[in-house]
């Protein structure tokens, strides 16, 4: 819930708006949620823009471009149809950063959501997406 409201908070307070450049990196929090939470945020904004004139886009765009998760504690689904659903819910294979968690675990590790991705949506979680966001291997 803490890093919920911070999340809000950094979108409602327009803090994407003025630093365009900004990315954000949540750990320790799973990301299950996330989905949930900016259907909600995407709702309740469409009701009160006008009063936050300084976020000029859905909530759910902020966050798709400027916050990033890690894998662990990845709190997946138990039910295997609904984890192979959760690419429709949330773009996991752009947004996911890999994360072991060693030398504790928190539970399940992510095996069962690689397993249910394609060879180029793991490779994103596993290395490509934090090597994007940190620049690493442009040369």
């Amino acid at each position: 819930m803490v890093v919920q409201a911070q999340l809000t908070s950094l979108v409602s307070g327009g803090v994407f708006e003025r630093f365009g450049a900004l990315r954000v990196v949540l750990l320790e929090c799973g990301f299950a949620w996330l989905p949930f939470l900016l259907w909600r945020f995407d709702k309740d904004w469409k009701a009160v823009w006008r009063e936050v004139p300084w976020v000029k886009r859905r909530p759910s765009e902020y966050v798709r471009e400027h916050i990033r998760l890690t894998t662990a504690p990845a709190h997946l689904p138990a039910d295997p149809a609904v984890l192979a659903r959760i690419g429709d819910l949330m773009p996991v294979t752009e947004m996911l950063l890999y994360a072991s968690d060693h030398p504790h675990r928190h539970g399940g590790g992510i095996e069962p959501l690689l397993d249910v991705l394609d060879d180029a949506g793991r490779r994103a979680i596993l290395a490509g997406n934090a090597a994007a966001l940190y620049g690493l291997g442009t040369r």
